[in-house]
């Protein structure tokens, strides 16, 4: 089960105003088919999936209890691929 943080649900509304759309299916979608996972950070994972020719999406998670199938997802972030 994926759980979407307070952080994360304000950025969808952040990048809604700024005319550009992230929907939860493509943070899905990254977090389950990532191009790359950055595992430089102790505690946490971030999946970076294109999106577009000039863009990736990177969702940073972590697992939760050890349970791979919990994934809390803090933070969305688009950038210039």
């Amino acid at each position: 089960m994926i759980y979407f943080t307070k952080h994360a649900r304000e950025k969808f509304k952040i990048l809604k105003d700024h005319k550009f759309i992230i929907t939860k299916s493509q943070v899905i979608e990254t977090l389950n088919k990532p191009d790359l996972i950055d595992r430089s950070r102790e505690s946490l994972l971030i999946a970076q999936r294109r999106i577009s020719q000039t863009h990736v999406l990177r969702a940073v998670y972590r697992k939760e209890n050890n349970n791979p199938d919990t994934t809390n997802s803090s933070n969305l972030s688009t950038g210039q691929a």
